[in-house]
């Protein structure tokens, strides 16, 4: 296992045609107050002119590492910044997304002070005419880091040690829940999780193709099952039965019901719905009686509680007319 160099926070952002905001990205991590970094720039496959702006960022600031490989997806180039960052800390910036000057000195100072493996902050969505702020739940144990956590990657700093300790990677040609699937596999093994107060990160809210839609949900269900193999070959499965459980039915129930409606082709939004549903009950039959959801408050729990084999037929018909109504209005939107 190579050796991480002390006080380094290695930061990977994977590029793929992204002339457009490339540059307001990497000039914000440049920017950052906190200069130990290391600024890897995994190009790949772009076919615009991202390499170049790539290239020229690395001639002008020495800490920028810039790797060009053949068209992989996002999570093979984040995989690739992976083997070779040298930082004591990792930290993922998405390249259509920009960051707060102060951003990994607020992080990095916490996680020092709390010799934590994880540091989590809040972060904004950046719309074309404003933005909201997403304030992150703060949970310790890791039964509810584990169901209830926010998955995504790009709005914490993650001890290299620990990812290493894991081998947690992203998987490779999946595309929704991916995030997720890193961050799950890490959780058992953390020792101490923080969070600050501060929403540096602007995650840009960018439109998403109906083609794509359609054929990234099903990836859900892979990675569903890529995390319980993880769990089981560790042992760990029946330690964090629950947690898991509850973590299966609220992405299915929800995220992954909500991403399947919005497919506006009906045979192939039937038939993902049905899988959708079939995933969860076969996996977990006893899922309604599980203890973490009997005890949750919140809008989406009580969702959930609502939902068995009768109810979800109807809600698969009630929710894509709901959803096709909302993609009409958002046309004419604020989104990028």
């Amino acid at each position: 296992m190579p050796t991480n160099l002390e006080g380094l926070i290695s930061i990977i952002t994977p590029v793929y045609n992204a002339e457009v905001y490339l540059e307001k990205c990497v000039s914000s991590i440049i920017s950052q107050t906190y200069r130990e970094l290391e600024i890897i720039l995994i190009n790949d496959g772009s076919v615009d002119c991202s390499g170049e702006i790539c290239n020229r960022y690395a001639s002008l600031d020495k800490r920028v590492v810039v790797i060009h490989q053949e068209n992989a997806g996002m999570s093979a180039a984040r995989n690739r910044g992976l083997e070779i960052a040298k930082g004591e800390y990792i930290g993922f910036v998405d390249s259509d997304d920009f960051i707060d000057p102060d951003m990994f000195q607020v992080l990095y100072d916490k996680a020092v002070e709390t010799e934590s493996d994880i540091v989590e902050c809040n972060f904004h969505h950046t719309y074309r005419t404003g933005e909201d702020t997403e304030i992150v739940e703060k949970y310790y144990d890791k039964e509810r880091l584990i169901c209830l956590g926010r998955g995504i990657p790009w709005n914490k700093i993650y001890r290299h040690d620990l990812i290493q300790k894991t081998g947690a990677r992203f998987p490779v040609g999946l595309y929704y829940a991916e995030d997720m699937e890193f961050y799950t596999k890490l959780i058992p093994f953390v020792d101490i999780y923080s969070y600050v107060d501060i929403a540096p990160y602007h995650y840009v809210q960018r439109a998403m193709s109906a083609t794509n839609r359609s054929e990234r949900t099903k990836h859900i269900f892979q990675v569903m099952n890529n995390i319980t193999v993880y769990f089981k070959q560790n042992g760990i499965y029946t330690e964090y039965f629950d947690a898991l459980e509850f973590l299966f039915a609220r992405v299915l129930l929800c995220s992954s019901f909500l991403r399947i409606c919005n497919i506006s082709d009906t045979a192939t939004r039937k038939a993902i719905l049905h899988d959708n549903w079939n995933t969860l009950t076969k996996q977990y039959p006893e899922w309604r009686k599980n203890v973490i959801l009997k005890g949750q408050k919140s809008k989406q729990a009580l969702f959930m509680r609502s939902v068995n084999a009768f109810t979800y037929k109807v809600y698969s018909e009630i929710f894509p007319i709901i959803c096709a109504a909302n993609r009409r209005f958002s046309s004419k939107s604020k989104l990028y």
